[in-house]
């Protein structure tokens, strides 16, 4: 499921939770490594009811990721394949355009918060 959108400050080494912060989540015991927002917008609703990620399959297809667009085997199970085993994900500009329409939809219905 899609639940917004954001930008971040990518990855850095010394994002780690101190010990400190592991005492009070200890969540981050196991996910020590996190990311900085910058700003996002999210759907206000139950998870139910947000973007569904076989919405952008069945829309742009083998050309979701810049792997598959390129690669003339791909097939459905090429997309779920690369979307599991990856801790980040390039997208193609056909599926950020598809997502950015999809979700200002979703916004307008369900409402958004915002970082």
């Amino acid at each position: 499921m899609i639940i917004g959108r954001t930008i971040t400050n990518g990855y850095n080494k010394k994002n780690v939770a101190t010990e400190q912060e592991i005492a009070a989540d200890d969540s981050r015991q196991d996910y020590p490594y996190y990311i900085e927002f910058i700003e996002g917008r999210f759907i206000d609703a139950p998870i139910k009811n947000t973007l569904p990620l076989q919405k952008l399959y069945n829309s742009v297809g083998i050309n979701t990721y810049p792997t598959t667009a390129v690669n003339p085997t791909a097939n459905r199970e090429s997309l779920n394949k690369i979307h599991s085993q990856m801790c980040h994900l390039k997208i193609t500009q056909m599926a950020i355009d598809f997502l950015d329409k999809e979700l200002e939809k979703y916004f307008k219905k369900y409402g958004y918060m915002d970082l």
